[in-house]
């Protein structure tokens, strides 16, 4: 499999897994990111997501924690960038179908 231009066939893809770990914290995402860097890593991942998308606000507790995780479609646009200028690539796993579209916005503008 091509992960943009390394073939996985012929060498580890290594990934740096941010996921929420930066817990809403735009400054604290660009460290991680420019820690992943220093490391060598191939890419960074983070999760983008919609909390009232598939948490109940019923839940109030677990709503406002995940809420509280949210970073928003700028600061992805931003970490993209970061990343990039890094020389890395940018993943995220989408947990709804408005986080895939502008995911597709942030890849199409990379084209």
């Amino acid at each position: 499999m091509k992960i943009a231009e390394i073939d996985t066939q012929e060498r580890v893809l290594i990934v740096a897994e941010i996921g929420n770990n930066h817990e809403g914290n735009f400054t604290v995402a660009e460290k991680l990111v420019r820690a992943a860097a220093e490391c060598h890593v191939d890419a960074v991942k983070f999760q983008t997501f919609k909390t009232e998308k598939y948490v109940s606000r019923n839940d109030k507790e677990r709503f406002d924690r995940l809420k509280s995780f949210e970073l928003n479609p700028d600061h992805f646009s931003r970490l993209s960038a970061l990343a990039h200028g890094l020389g890395l690539k940018f993943i995220s796993t989408p947990l709804d179908l408005e986080s895939v579209g502008f995911l597709e916005t942030l890849w199409t503008a990379l084209r």
